[in-house]
């Protein structure tokens, strides 16, 4: 029996994230801080696909995505999640 890889999510519509390889129990957080669709793949399983829409304020003084570990929050972000 092989191993699989872990998953990911990469933003495939040049939203510019990605959560890194993660395994299993592990997780990673991604703030959306404008409106908008973000589609994303899992980089080793290309067909596993899906999108965030995310509504409300854009937050204009804070970068559009900002990722980070699972449970910690970045620094200063707040708005549309």
């Amino acid at each position: 029996m092989s191993h699989l890889p872990g998953h990911n999510a990469t933003s495939s519509d040049g939203g510019g994230f990605d959560t890194r390889l993660l395994s299993k129990g592990e997780s990673a957080t991604v703030t959306f801080n404008r409106p908008g669709s973000y589609t994303y793949i899992c980089t080793p399983h290309p067909s596993m696909i899906g999108q965030i829409v995310v509504t409300g304020q854009a937050v204009v003084e804070a970068p559009p995505i900002v990722v980070g570990p699972s449970g910690q929050q970045p620094q200063a972000q707040h708005g549309a999640h």
